[in-house]
């Protein structure tokens, strides 16, 4: 009898430690998912970063070959 009450006790603590287990290889995946999204993110805003950077260095370009023309305009007027 008692025998039968401490084999079923073990039987729900293995049931319980394997569900335990299988639960953490759940919250692993998941976290592993959560992780390559985070890096494949970390690498697109840094390549959209890079282009930004080149617009506005090409856009500050134009701004200022625009305000040469613009003064060379002028002193041509006057």
């Amino acid at each position: 009898m008692i025998f039968m009450q401490v084999l079923s006790a073990v039987e729900n603590i293995d049931g319980s430690f394997s569900s335990l287990v299988r639960l953490l290889q759940i919250l692993g995946g998941i976290f592993g998912l959560y992780l390559i999204f985070w890096i494949i993110s970390t690498v697109i805003n840094l390549r959209r970063t890079i282009l930004l950077k080149k617009i506005i260095t090409q856009l500050d370009e134009n701004n200022q070959k625009l305000d040469r023309l613009v003064k060379s305009k002028k002193k041509k007027k006057n």
